[in-house]
């Protein structure tokens, strides 16, 4: 990394052999323990934008995200079917990725009761896109959690993999704007530079009506540390704890835990219901802090035991629970989050 001498911040970040300029810090892990994650928006040398995450794995946790993406990739580009052919767009998109060779070992092997050993990862991929909260309405929500259920679905059958932590974090929506035409009397420019001749449209400021508003976007997955092959026994479970399933919060389950499709599914409902109860309308809206929200208690558990069963417990009496607490906003989705809730 070089850091730039006067403000402190990272200004270029190296992954093999490609440089990066970081355009914007946008993520920072708080906590001292963990992954450390620190995640960048990056500009390459060719002027395209990607996203550079740098962060610190457990070691012996199975693939690394950067074999898990460069498998996906291989089997998208393998795969000429029209169920492949439309992911084109809607995975992440690998570009570089590098296991840096520093461990928490070498610093933290000495003490007493050193924690789980971590290794350095730098994953740079993309597409870029928006926070699952910045839905500009209720049916964009819906399209983006419809294209996750679909590219599960190909991730599960077609790869053969789970994700193994759908999350609020581990979403976003995609956006591509369309092309805004010039009007018919404005005049295309012709400019000269270095002998190469250019046309385009003369800049034109967006109308104060506002610019058209279907967009279209698209749900990506993000974030494949956690990935492993279906059918993987892992010791110990993973995943963001207000959406992981039940039975990965089963203590019987440690040690032997097998995440199978369904849990990344059951995940992905859990976030669902995590944006229907905390936001009171589209572009990042919040309810009131001062709200009485029994589902919080997910986000502030931090006992697993104890979390499960407030879970179980929740889900179990979902009208009184989480459906009565849900914004007005949100009344349309009722039915049908009732019975994804029961189907569980």
């Amino acid at each position: 990394m070089t850091v730039d001498f006067f403000s402190g911040n990272v200004s270029k970040i190296r992954v093999q052999d490609q440089e990066f300029s970081v355009i914007k810090h946008i993520y920072s892990s708080t906590t001292l323990f963990g992954r450390g994650t620190h995640t960048f928006l990056v500009r390459d040398k060719d002027g395209n934008s990607h996203i550079l995450k740098d962060a610190w794995l457990i070691a012996n946790q199975g693939m690394s995200e950067i074999d898990i993406l460069s498998s996906i990739s291989d089997k998208l580009r393998a795969d000429l079917s029209p169920d492949a052919q439309k992911f084109h767009s809607i995975h992440p998109r690998f570009i570089v990725g590098e296991e840096i060779g520093d461990s928490t070992q070498k610093q933290r092997g000495r003490l007493p009761d050193p924690p789980l050993e971590h290794l350095h990862r730098r994953v740079v991929t993309g597409p870029v896109g928006d926070t699952l909260t910045s839905f500009r309405s209720r049916e964009e929500l819906v399209k983006v959690l419809l294209d996750c259920v679909d590219w599960l679905e190909f991730l599960h059958k077609k790869c053969e993999m789970v994700h193994g932590d759908i999350s609020v974090n581990n979403i976003v929506i995609y956006r591509s704007p369309l092309p805004h035409s010039p009007p018919k009397d404005q005049p295309l420019v012709r400019t000269t530079q270095a002998s190469v001749v250019t046309t385009h449209a003369a800049f034109m400021p967006a109308p104060t009506e506002g610019v058209m508003e279907d967009l279209p976007v698209s749900g990506i997955v993000i974030d494949y540390d956690y990935a492993r092959k279906i059918g993987t026994t892992t010791g110990k479970i993973t995943g963001t704890l207000p959406f992981m399933s039940l039975a990965s919060l089963d203590k019987n389950n440690h040690g032997s835990y097998v995440h199978n499709p369904a849990h990344d599914l059951e995940s992905l409902l859990y976030t669902a219901l995590g944006i229907v109860t905390f936001t009171s309308g589209p572009c990042g809206q919040l309810r009131s802090p001062n709200d009485h929200v029994p589902l919080a208690r997910w986000y502030n558990q931090i006992d697993i035991e104890q979390l499960r069963k407030d879970k179980a417990i929740d889900l179990m009496h979902c009208d009184s629970e989480i459906i009565k607490y849900i914004p007005d906003y949100w009344q349309p989705f009722l039915p049908y989050l009732s019975r994804l809730v029961k189907a569980t």
